[in-house]
């Protein structure tokens, strides 16, 4: 699977994390994330690698390479389509474990935040109705996302239907 696919299936998946494979960060772990932009995340995997292996007495060492392979992908996409160098956000079945759906408190608090740093100047009247736009942007995108979503649980759609209908959305 190359990025492309991966970042389709995060996309399909309303941008919460689906499992997809990374030969590149499977066989080189904190490496390839150092090579992929993100030091922070590579410093933070490799203490949490070290110390499960170190405290299962290497027992873990398979799993924690696993990890890696699942989370590859997902990381990168978290970087170059979200912006977020770490994780932003717990991922959705974490945070909510009983419902798939964006919460939309996470938009509300972003909306707060980001009036809340207009309000004491670090951001101008253009840069935060840039910021305004894009978040009003990514919420339509999730509720669309979310609604096609519910078409297909709820039988309108085929899950091929459902497949095509996110393709030709996100192609737009």
């Amino acid at each position: 699977m190359n990025h492309e696919k991966a970042f389709a299936e995060f996309d399909r998946n309303r941008g919460n994390f689906a499992a997809t494979w990374n030969w590149g960060s499977f066989a080189l772990g904190p490496i390839w994330y150092l090579s992929n932009g993100m030091p922070a995340k590579a410093g933070i995997y490799t203490a949490a690698a070290l110390t499960l292996i170190a405290l299962s007495g290497g027992a873990l060492a398979l799993p924690v390479w696993i990890a890696f392979g699942l989370l590859g992908y997902y990381d990168l996409y978290l970087l170059q389509h979200r912006n977020t160098p770490l994780w932003g956000r717990l991922p959705s079945a974490l945070a909510h474990p009983f419902s798939g759906a964006q919460p939309a408190a996470n938009f509300e608090m972003r909306f707060r935040v980001l009036k809340e740093s207009h309000d004491k100047g670090l951001l101008d009247g253009v840069e935060f109705e840039e910021k305004r736009g894009q978040l009003l942007k990514r919420l339509e995108h999730e509720e669309k996302l979310q609604q096609l979503e519910k078409a297909l649980q709820a039988g309108v759609f085929t899950q091929e239907e459902y497949d095509v209908k996110v393709q030709q959305y996100l192609g737009s």
